[in-house]
């Protein structure tokens, strides 16, 4: 994706003090162009702020943008802020199908993706 020039953000609820070791941990910190965290804005998923805080980082449209997510929150971010959304199942979703929230496609995997 960074061959491509597709920028990339973080978006999670998680505190900022746990995030960036979090990504660090499993090698993937470098990859990310912006991050954005649950004590980063006012407000935090399912509330659109971060998603259209990452679009105007990109200077792109929320219509541009791709939220890739394994929760409710991520997926119903995604729609209040008029973003496409792509689901990968067996994340935290308290057991609950991804599927009910709607996304714009759904996964078993990043893989088969070619993410």
């Amino acid at each position: 994706m960074q061959e491509q020039q597709v920028k990339l953000a973080v978006i999670t609820n998680k505190a900022a003090r746990f995030t960036p070791s979090i990504l660090d941990h499993f090698g993937i910190l470098q990859y990310f162009d912006e991050i954005y965290c649950g004590d980063t804005f006012s407000e935090k998923k399912p509330h659109p702020m971060p998603l259209l805080k990452a679009c105007e980082a990109f200077s792109i449209a929320p219509e541009q943008a791709l939220m890739v997510g394994d929760s409710r929150n991520d997926i119903l971010a995604a729609h209040n802020a008029g973003v496409r959304s792509l689901a990968v199942r067996g994340g935290y979703n308290h057991g609950e199908d991804i599927n009910l929230s709607k996304p714009t496609w759904v996964v078993d995997s990043l893989e088969q993706v070619g993410i």
